[in-house]
């Protein structure tokens, strides 16, 4: 399999990309850069967070601005 994967990822891509993926490799890359950015909320999404937290009584999310890439420094 690792064989089929490193022939796949050296294959010549189509002009305007700049490589060849294997069938899940993209959500698998999203999954990294989430876990080491964070997710990202639209407004609307924390507008929500905000209502529920007044609705409910519960304490604020910590929600950031910035990725935690940048603030770990990773």
């Amino acid at each position: 399999m690792d064989t089929l994967v490193q022939r796949v990822h050296n294959a010549m891509f189509a002009e305007g990309f700049d490589r060849v993926l294997i069938p899940s490799e993209p959500e698998y890359l999203l999954g990294v850069k989430r876990r080491k950015e964070g997710l990202p909320f639209a407004d609307a999404e924390r507008k929500l967070f905000e209502q529920l937290q007044a609705e409910f009584g519960v304490k604020p999310l910590s929600l950031s601005e910035t990725p935690l890439s940048l603030i770990n420094g990773h």
